[in-house]
């Protein structure tokens, strides 16, 4: 229950209580504003209507403290007392209502949806940047959102979900306000929105081709002779470029348009309706139609060649460090937000000796001007691990970083340069005020220059936010590279969240500029836009069959090769 909705009944069943005690102690005489104070529970009833809006749940209190407050007028205590009880009764009542019913609080669905996109038509900063057309975008969802029965939550959620992806923006997203678990959320949208599984499915080679990847020994396809490596060239009674051309990938939102072309053949083969046709080259080269039925959650498949591709991600192994040999090795980040947990184990027992007084451990850094003493002392003890190991090549990951604080961030990038570097400004409208707000340039918040060594950074389309601005601040040093097989995810600017009854949602609400005033990294209305690496991966039968054959990390063994020989 809504803490206000409580206090409520809390305060008018004491107030009934108190009420009754006094009349049936025969003191309304001493106190003379008995009756005025018998007015105090139908008041506090207008009171909370107004704060929080009326709800059906509540109506036996409403009717109890308005009954209430009638029988004090009256002089009779033998209506008084039943009176009163019965009105306790019912704002007691209302209690195990709220608690039970689904229609507790719940608005509409159409009402839910609309508060959220009128936050988010008022206050998107992209909209003129994206040339966004809300009102087509609303069209295209509120009539389905309408026509919602009862107890449809799940299926709101999942056109919510693709009302977010239409933005192109990945910092637009909406889940469920009261769960626990969005990640498994997502994967049962995405299991619903991805189709059945083709028992395969594709990607594209720089040469055009699409192969087919991740068969299922079980599948239909792979009876009909589809192996790993057989190029598709039609579905659904289509060339294959023309279906992929036609489709859009549900699995996930895209603001980059060679993204989008990258993860397409991986994406888009699941089977919506009955049955569909493939035709495939099999392994002598003949071309082969087979009729195939869905198996199995289609969404899974393509969760495990993105990890094959990308890596997957693991808040537990976030810095962590591994070392390759021979002089390399690869750091992992896999957010900007979450704290180093191997850091907490490292210095444990010198952490324990300040007992429970913790803070002063970290005291110790921030009297010095470290404002982010963790990532402060994790980088510098992988510094120390790096150099005993005699490490002058580090490749770092941000394959899986979806993003977090620049100022967590900046003091990861501090142990690269010797002075501080531009970041990010900040842009947005003061909400009272109306008038634009720019902030002081954010910058590293530190120089420490401990490594000099050759870097390589790796990026791939769930490389977001902080991560691409890191990135990018990283690339203005002579000694880093930033490669990948594909751009970053060209999502970078400053997050706001808010809520509905039932939705927390987020959405750009500042805008992160360059040095020349202009937006950093984020897509316009082409599509184009995420990080231009200085290396782009390429994806042919080598790398395929590392990937899907041998089943390598292929953009980490590129990397390295790649040291060896700059």
């Amino acid at each position: 229950m809504m803490k206000e909705d409580i206090i409520y009944l809390a305060a008018v069943s004491a107030l009934i209580v108190v009420c009754y005690i006094i009349r049936w102690a025969g003191l309304t005489e001493k106190f003379r504003l008995f009756r005025l104070f018998g007015l105090l529970p139908v008041v506090g009833t207008l009171v909370g209507i107004f704060k929080t809006d009326w709800d059906p749940c509540l109506v036996p209190a409403y009717l109890g403290t308005l009954l209430f407050s009638l029988s004090v007028v009256s002089d009779s205590v033998k209506k008084f007392l039943p009176a009163a009880v019965t009105s306790f009764l019912m704002t007691i009542a209302a209690i195990p209502l709220c608690m039970t019913s689904e229609f507790y609080r719940k608005p509409p669905y159409e009402d839910d949806f609309n508060v959220m996109y009128g936050q988010m038509k008022k206050y998107y900063i992209l909209t003129d940047y994206k040339q966004t057309d809300f009102d087509a975008i609303y069209d295209k969802y509120i009539t389905q959102i309408k026509e919602l029965p009862r107890k449809s939550n799940d299926r709101y959620f999942t056109l919510v979900y693709q009302f977010c992806n239409e933005f192109n923006d990945l910092h637009v997203a909406a889940g469920d306000i009261e769960s626990r678990d969005y990640q498994n959320d997502m994967k049962n949208i995405q299991a619903e929105l991805c189709g059945g599984d083709p028992g395969f499915t594709g990607i594209r080679l720089d040469d055009g081709r699409v192969l087919a990847c991740c068969v299922s020994p079980d599948s239909e396809a792979y009876k009909a002779g589809l192996r790993n490596g057989c190029e598709i060239t039609a579905y659904e009674g289509k060339p294959v470029d023309e279906f992929l051309a036609e489709s859009r990938p549900e699995y996930m939102a895209f603001a980059d348009i060679d993204n989008v072309e990258f993860c397409k053949p991986l994406m888009c083969f699941g089977i919506t309706d009955g049955k569909a046709e493939l035709v495939f080259k099999n392994e002598s080269g003949s071309e082969v139609t087979a009729e195939i039925a869905p198996s199995g959650n289609y969404s899974d498949r393509i969760r495990s060649a993105m990890k094959l591709l990308f890596g997957e991600y693991d808040d537990k192994n976030n810095y962590q460090l591994e070392d390759l040999g021979g002089g390399f090795a690869r750091l992992e980040i896999n957010s900007f937000m979450d704290s180093p947990l191997f850091l907490m184990k490292r210095h444990k027992e010198e952490m324990e000796e300040y007992g429970d007084n913790q803070w002063e451990f970290w005291e110790q850094y921030t009297d010095k001007g470290i404002h982010e003493p963790m990532i402060y002392l994790a980088m510098k003890d992988l510094m120390e691990d790096m150099k005993a190991a005699g490490t002058d090549k580090l490749i770092i990951d941000l394959r899986q970083n979806g993003g977090g604080e620049l100022s967590k961030a900046g003091y990861v990038a501090g142990w690269f340069t010797d002075k501080p570097l531009f970041f990010a400004t900040e842009e947005y409208t003061n909400r009272t005020t109306g008038r634009t707000v720019v902030t002081e340039p954010e910058k590293t918040e530190s120089a420490f220059g401990d490594f000099d060594g050759e870097v390589v950074i790796l990026v791939g389309p769930e490389t977001v936010s902080a991560a691409e601005i890191f990135s990018r601040t990283m690339q203005k040093l002579p000694n880093v590279t930033v490669m990948g097989l594909t751009d970053t995810a060209g999502s970078a600017m400053g997050v706001g969240a808010s809520r509905t009854a039932l939705l927390k949602y987020q959405f750009p609400m500042y805008k992160m500029l360059d040095e020349d005033g202009n937006i950093l990294i984020d897509s316009g209305a082409d599509m184009q836009g995420g990080l231009e690496r200085d290396v782009k991966i390429p994806f042919d039968e080598k790398a395929f069959d590392a990937v899907f054959i041998d089943n390598a990390d292929y953009a980490v063994d590129y990397a390295v090769e790649y040291l060896k020989t700059h």
